[in-house]
């Protein structure tokens, strides 16, 4: 997969243009099923990826997070309260098919609420959003969390109408270097 983003503010280009990431999952030897080793490669780089966070445990969000489960990660899913993430993981259980490889692997995703939870996003290097395709919310979610990311977390948006250029335009460099569209199917 390669996802490129450019940005551009009144017709002049700033540091944040041809941002291009190539991920590649690599998914390294096998053992009663399961996988050993869950590598993500951004450019030349490559480190590990041990725990991500989901933000928004709707249909999409919350089988997202099944899928991560399914190899192996652990997650970390938010939502506006509590009750609501909880029931969104909990409705990923009922789907058919199922969206877990093992039904044991949902104990992987810990359901969390913004509000007393979202320092627990500095323990995750992948934070993927994936609430309403509404620009406005989901700048202000990314103003919100942007003080608890790690350093070298990658921030990516399940978005699949709302460009790379318009969701990083109120980031600051740091982040929007880091940032990218990542679009699942269900």
């Amino acid at each position: 997969t390669t996802a490129c983003n450019t940005y551009e503010r009144n017709g002049s280009k700033s540091n944040k243009s041809w941002a291009c990431y190539h991920v590649y999952w690599k998914w390294a030897g096998h053992c009663n099923g399961d996988r050993k080793s869950k590598l993500i490669t951004i450019m030349s780089e490559s480190f590990k990826i041990e725990k991500v966070a989901v933000l928004g445990t709707g249909v999409m969000g919350a089988q997202i997070a099944a899928h991560l489960t399914n190899a192996k990660i652990p997650v970390l899913a938010f939502d506006i309260n509590q009750e609501i993430a909880q029931k969104g993981i909990e409705s990923s259980t009922k789907i058919k098919p199922s969206a877990y490889y093992n039904p044991k692997t949902v104990e992987m995703i810990t359901a969390l609420n913004y509000d007393d939870h979202i320092k627990q996003i500095a323990e995750c290097d992948w934070i993927i959003e994936v609430i309403a395709e509404r620009l406005d919310w989901k700048q202000d979610l990314y103003s919100k969390i942007q003080p608890h990311l790690k350093k070298d977390a990658i921030i990516t948006s399940n978005t699949s109408g709302i460009s790379a250029s318009d969701l990083i335009s109120k980031m600051d460099d740091d982040m929007a270097k880091r940032f990218f569209i990542t679009h699942f199917f269900n």
